[in-house]
């Protein structure tokens, strides 16, 4: 049995890249793509404490929608930007002449329009929530 991180997906070239020139993909890529995960488990923890508890429509309900998309939404962007980012920086540090490579998979895609589609839900949800604190003022 193994357990331990890797980089997979679309990162997984420019960990390549980066094990032949002396470099460590697991902390330079591995580490940074485990974040958006652990934050998307926090969010839906949260989601589900507030579902146990019987709050469905609730603000907090919204907004753990919205973070939600909102993170699926940085993800994509951390895919696209951060590799080409990391080797700039790396090649200026150390003076090394490192390919940019940026790869985009259809799982990439996948995640950006799912995280376009939560938010839209959460932002639903928050006009619908307005629309009964209205009505329940109306006599």
């Amino acid at each position: 049995m193994w357990i331990g991180l890797e980089v997979s997906g679309s990162w997984q070239g420019v960990a390549q890249t980066l094990n032949e020139h002396g470099f460590d993909s697991v902390l330079w890529l591995g580490l940074v793509q485990l974040l958006p995960f652990i934050l998307i488990n926090i969010i839906l923890i949260r989601l589900f404490l507030l579902y146990r508890r019987g709050s469905f429509f609730a603000i907090e309900n919204i907004q753990c929608f919205k973070w939600l998309g909102g993170v699926l939404l940085a993800q994509f962007a951390l895919v696209v930007c951060y590799p080409s980012l990391l080797i700039t920086l790396l090649n200026l540090a150390t003076g090394s002449d490192i390919g940019r490579v940026v790869a985009i998979q259809d799982t990439d895609i996948i995640g950006l329009v799912m995280g376009l589609i939560i938010y839209v839900i959460g932002w639903i949800m928050g006009q619908a929530q307005q629309l009964q604190k209205e009505q329940e003022l109306v006599i």
